[in-house]
């Protein structure tokens, strides 16, 4: 891009009058002279740079590069005048006109030429990497202004913030420009932000410990060169305490010795080693701690005849997420020192730590339990975690002997009803039966 400019020879009508060439702080420009336009008469041309002495005068033909302020001076001849004055041409800084005087023949030939490229001064990310500030600087050839621009969102300003995506990698670039024209682009690749959430996050509780919830995740997207660690907190929905449970770059946890049957909420983020700020944040709320059962109704007796009682439970444990198996009976002949089951086939006790299972309806049935023995007995729920807590029967229990008493080894028939005073089996004296609370006399 350029333009020309003729200039009058010395005895042209119009010598002396001025001839302005708009540089506009142009820094490179370049000179030509030729023996004079048509009927000017020139004998010669010749042309100096900020003032150089005649020796330093360029001929006819010659090119010159201007790389600041100052001027150029022409001059032109013919058979009239050798030497006339020369003519001189101002280029300062900014946007300034240059003004040529004088006469002399030949004409000016100048060429725009851009900036060379700048470079950053600035790119700063915002706390949570959602905005980025961009600046640049320098330049060669006389800039007059900058600009930015981010991923082709268009150009802008110097020093522009820009809105991005909190995770994300961007393509930043700067120019320097002139009336001439742009510079190349100053690149920067912008690999930063925050991470985003992890992927995959799940939170649940545990199906065999009790008190313990778990967690685990996949990394997160992240522009940046890697990732540093993970922090997850605790929130305690009942004492408002926030704990923290990991920090670390672990991708699992398992948090112990939680209050069974309360709820936490779990939040979990990302940190990058070049990251502005901590990760997105991810919640999962109201998981409920696990643990045993809770104890089901006090059993009560259903039925009692001679020596079959059955036991029942409403049942009605907590099972605290994990669900219940099934509801468990046992019996105590010792005041609770040892549970045992019982055998219906063999009418006899299992081994200790046995149990028998309440049927669909909360009931056990016990048939031809031993009389003289007094009976304990307490129910319980089973879930994944373990055996839960128990209940038991609110009294003993003694079996009566039905008209026959127990000699130690074999039951025989009675002269007489007899009954069971606590030490020993004693004479009723009349017929009795047993009301449920007290024996009474049959009538």
């Amino acid at each position: 891009m350029g333009g020309r400019v003729w200039f009058h020879p010395a005895g042209n009508p119009d010598n002396g009058a001025n001839r302005t060439v708009y540089s506009s702080g142009r820094p490179f420009i370049q000179v030509d002279t030729v023996a004079g336009r048509p009927g000017d008469n020139i004998g010669f041309n010749a042309f100096s740079v900020n003032g150089g002495s005649y020796d330093e005068w360029w001929w006819s033909g010659s090119t010159v590069r201007i790389t600041g302020p100052g001027y150029v001076a022409m001059r032109g001849g013919n058979p009239g005048t050798a030497n006339n004055m020369p003519a001189r041409g101002y280029f300062g800084s900014g946007n300034l006109a240059s003004t040529w005087t004088g006469g002399m023949g030949g004409y000016l030939d100048w060429y725009y030429v851009a900036p060379t490229a700048p470079y950053f001064t600035a790119v700063n990310r915002s706390g949570d990497g959602t905005t980025l500030y961009v600046a640049v600087a320098g330049g060669s050839n006389r800039v007059t202004y900058h600009q930015v621009i981010i991923d082709g969102a268009g150009w802008s300003g110097n020093g522009t913030t820009f809105g991005t995506g909190a995770h994300a990698s961007y393509n930043v670039y700067g120019r320097a420009g002139n009336e001439d024209g742009v510079s190349g682009n100053a690149y920067w690749g912008v690999s930063y932000g925050i991470p985003n959430n992890v992927n995959n996050y799940s939170v649940s509780r545990s199906d065999s410990v009790a008190g313990r919830i778990r967690g685990s995740w996949t990394a997160p997207t992240y522009a940046g060169s890697s990732l540093n660690k993970y922090v997850v907190n605790r929130y305690d929905t009942v004492t408002g305490v926030t704990t923290n449970v990991v920090n670390s770059n672990t991708t699992s946890f398992n948090d112990d010795s939680l209050v069974r049957g309360r709820y936490y909420n779990y939040s979990i983020y990302a940190v990058g080693n070049d990251s502005p700020g901590n990760g997105l944040v991810s919640t999962i709320s109201n998981i409920m701690a696990p643990g045993i059962p809770s104890a089901p109704a006090v059993p009560t007796i259903k039925n009692r005849v001679a020596r079959t009682i059955t036991i029942n439970s409403t049942r009605g444990s907590m099972d605290f997420g994990n669900a219940i198996s099934e509801y468990r009976v046992q019996l105590s002949t010792d005041g609770g020192s040892t549970w045992k089951g019982w055998n219906n086939t063999t009418k006899a006790f299992t081994a200790d730590n046995t149990y028998n299972v309440l049927n669909s309806s909360g009931d056990f049935e016990y048939q031809l339990l031993t009389p003289a023995l007094t009976y304990l007995w307490r129910v319980y729920a089973v879930n994944s975690i373990g055996d839960g807590e128990t209940a038991e029967i609110a009294a003993e229990v003694f079996v009566g002997a039905g008209g026959k008493r127990y000699t130690g080894t074999v039951w025989e028939p009675t002269s007489t009803s007899r009954r069971y005073d606590g030490t020993s089996w004693v004479d009723f004296g009349t017929a009795k039966r047993w009301d449920g609370s007290a024996w009474v006399d049959l009538t």
